[in-house]
C-alpha cells in the first residue's frame, strides 16, 4: 500500500470515527470540530458528505459543539 493510500484510509477512518461518535453522543468537542474542518480539505467525496451532514446538524442545533470550560 502506498503512502497516499495509507493517508487516505487514515483520513477516512478519522472522519467516520468522528461522525459516528458525534452522531451517537449528540455533541462534538470544539477541538474535534476544528479537526473535522481541517480534514474536510483533504477528504474524498464520501467523507465530505459526512462532514457536510454534521455541519448541517450543528447549524440546526441537533448536535452541539462543546467548548472547553475556562
Amino acid at each position: 500500500m502506498s503512502n497516499s493510500q495509507s493517508e487516505l484510509l487514515t483520513t477516512h477512518s478519522k472522519v467516520v470515527d468522528l461522525y459516528l461518535e458525534t452522531t451517537c453522543a449528540g455533541f462534538i468537542s470544539d477541538s474535534a470540530y476544528q479537526s473535522l474542518i481541517c480534514l474536510e480539505q483533504s477528504a474524498d467525496k464520501i467523507d465530505q458528505k459526512l462532514i457536510k451532514h454534521l455541519k448541517q446538524r450543528i447549524s440546526q442545533g441537533s448536535i452541539s459543539v462543546a467548548t472547553p470550560a475556562t
